[in-house]
């Protein structure tokens, strides 16, 4: 197990004036500090923090991944606390500080500079098809189908897994009454029954519209729908171990993204010949690309990092992008960059590069080479 600082970053509209410090479970530890950068007059244009975690691990892959969940706690903290807004971190570099290594491995995420980016083309027919349901549908249902839309529309906006479930699931629960009312299932369920009489005295209303929309609609099994039930419960309610949820999470997003969108299409009586041209592979809000960097310093002491001597980190120190369109309209990019060790005298293995690139899933034709020279 080694020992990695993981840095993350975040804007925000606060300024600390100071750093904090916290002792967290599983011998993790955070701090958090102001990055306040400043015009030639002296005035701050940007608020930021600057978040190191440490912990033990067997890789820096796995560092990030049990320390995120607990830095966007300590972040979400500090944004209650002043009711300001703090933006979901962002990696920034993974170092090895373990005491006695004097190689020490640097995993680092720089900005990708970019112009060209995955883009879909409108489909009259398609939103005619929509259009025309939507019109024909019950003017009372209108209300929750459109909300429904916009919790859809808001999922692909997400960045975070967990909104992007919860974005999800409630745009289920609106339509949960509508789907029950159409296949005549039941509104509630009695949860509990008179000692003496046994007569039910308490009911409750029942998930059954959403476990038909999931199960009966989509062709899910009841195991996925009770995977789902056992991932809404603690996120909706507050408990479970968030490093335990991050895990599972993913998996179960395309399953409500796909019942939702189904859900949807069965309550406007979109025809079933035409669904498949409306069920695609979401194409989200586009995340910055980055470059992925990776490599070895040699002969770096634990105590220049501590002292402050040695800040090492790759720098984007040069970038030249052109660009151009195909007769068939294929868009290309080519960026040439350099990049640099900075803040240390030491020597390094040749950098490892890997880009992260966003892509329309349906999109064949995207691609990225990377050249190193």
């Amino acid at each position: 197990m080694q020992n990695y600082l993981v840095r993350y970053f975040s804007n925000t509209a606060i300024e600390l004036g100071q750093t904090l410090s916290f002792d967290m479970p599983d011998d993790v530890k955070i701090v958090v500090r102001d990055f306040i950068p400043q015009d030639p007059q002296g005035v701050p244009f940007s608020y930021n923090f600057l978040i190191d975690a440490t912990c033990y691990s067997e890789t820096a892959e796995k560092a990030i991944e049990e320390t995120r969940g607990k830095v966007e706690g300590v972040l979400s903290l500090i944004s209650l606390s002043l009711s300001t807004f703090v933006e979901p971190s962002v990696v920034n570099m993974v170092f090895d500080i373990s005491p006695g290594n004097v190689d020490r491995e640097i995993l680092q995420y720089l900005p990708f500079p970019y112009r060209v980016g995955p883009i879909r083309k409108f489909d009259r027919d398609v939103f005619s098809i929509l259009w025309s349901c939507l019109e024909a549908s019950n003017p009372e249902n209108r209300s929750r189908i459109h909300r429904a839309i916009r919790w859809y529309r808001k999922t692909l906006l997400e960045y975070d897994p967990f909104d992007q479930f919860l974005n999800l699931w409630i745009g289920l629960e609106v339509v949960n009454e509508l789907v029950k009312r159409k296949y005549g299932l039941p509104y509630e369920k009695p949860t509990r029954n008179c000692p003496c009489c046994g007569k039910s005295v308490v009911l409750e209303p029942t998930l059954a519209g959403v476990e038909y929309v999931v199960v009966e609609l989509s062709k899910y099994s009841q195991k996925t729908w009770r995977s789902v039930l056992d991932m809404r419960h603690p996120l909706a309610h507050g408990f479970g171990k968030i490093a335990d949820l991050d895990r599972r999470v993913d998996d179960l997003i395309p399953v409500l993204r796909k019942s939702l969108l189904i859900g949807i299409l069965d309550l406007l009586n979109v025809p079933e010949n035409l669904r498949s041209r409306i069920i695609r592979e979401p194409l989200g809000h586009i995340p910055k690309p980055y470059l992925k960097v990776q490599s070895v310093l040699y002969d770096l002491p634990l105590e220049d990092i501590i002292s402050g001597k040695s800040n090492p980190r790759f720098e984007l120190v040069n970038s030249n992008i052109t660009t151009k369109r195909t007769k068939k309209g294929l868009k290309l990019q080519l960026t040439d960059l350099k990049v640099e060790l900075r803040g240390c005298q030491v020597e390094c293995s040749p950098p490892l590069f890997e880009v992260a690139y966003p892509m329309d899933p349906e999109d064949p034709s995207a691609d990225i080479k990377l050249s190193v020279k």
